[in-house]
C-alpha cells in the first residue's frame, strides 16, 4: 500500500534530490579573491564579474543522475504490489546514490579544482548532506520493502 513507511523514506528521498538542485554541494576557495560554488547543474562564481571556468556541460551527469534518481524514486513508490520489483529498483537507486557521491568525491571535486587552481571545501555545501540524507533514506525504504516481503511470505505459509 501506498502508507507503507518505506513509501515515506522514497518520498523524502525524492525531494532531497530535488531540493539539491537549488543547493551548492561543494565550494571551492583560493587565496586569491574569487571562490566557486558547485551546483549539481553548474558551477557558479561567487563573486559577479568572474566567469565560470569550467563548462557546465561538463557538470550535466551530475544533474542527469540526480534528477533521475529523484523520479526514480516517486515511481517505484507506486510499485507497491511488485515488491520484488521494488527491492531491485530501490537497490538500483542506491547505486545510483553512491555513484552520484563518487562522482563528487573523486571526480568532480579534484577536476574543479584542479582547473581552477582552487581548494575544495564539502562543508560549506549543504547539498552533500542531501545526497547522504537521499542515500540512508533509500537503504531505509529497501530494509522495510524486503521486511514486508518476508512478513507476506510468512502469512502465505500459515495459510
Amino acid at each position: 500500500m501506498i502508507q507503507r513507511v518505506q513509501s515515506i523514506y522514497l518520498l523524502l528521498a525524492a525531494i532531497a534530490l530535488t531540493v539539491l538542485f537549488f543547493l551548492p554541494i561543494a565550494s571551492f576557495y583560493s587565496s586569491l579573491s574569487y571562490s566557486h560554488n558547485l551546483y549539481v547543474t553548474h558551477l557558479k562564481p561567487l563573486s559577479d564579474g568572474i566567469e565560470p571556468i569550467v563548462n557546465s556541460q561538463k557538470i550535466i551527469p551530475l544533474g542527469i543522475l540526480a534528477g533521475i534518481t529523484a523520479a526514480i524514486s516517486v515511481l517505484t513508490i507506486f510499485m507497491y504490489k511488485k515488491r520484488l520489483v521494488q527491492i531491485k529498483i530501490v537497490r538500483v537507486l542506491i547505486l545510483f546514490t553512491a555513484v552520484l557521491l563518487g562522482l563528487i568525491f573523486f571526480v568532480y571535486g579534484p577536476m574543479i579544482s584542479r582547473i581552477t587552481e582552487t581548494e575544495v571545501r564539502y562543508e560549506s555545501g549543504y547539498g552533500l548532506y542531501l545526497i547522504l540524507t537521499a542515500f540512508i533514506l533509500l537503504f531505509l525504504a529497501h530494509r522495510g520493502i524486503v521486511h514486508d516481503e518476508k512478513l507476506v511470505r510468512s502469512a502465505d505459509r500459515l495459510r
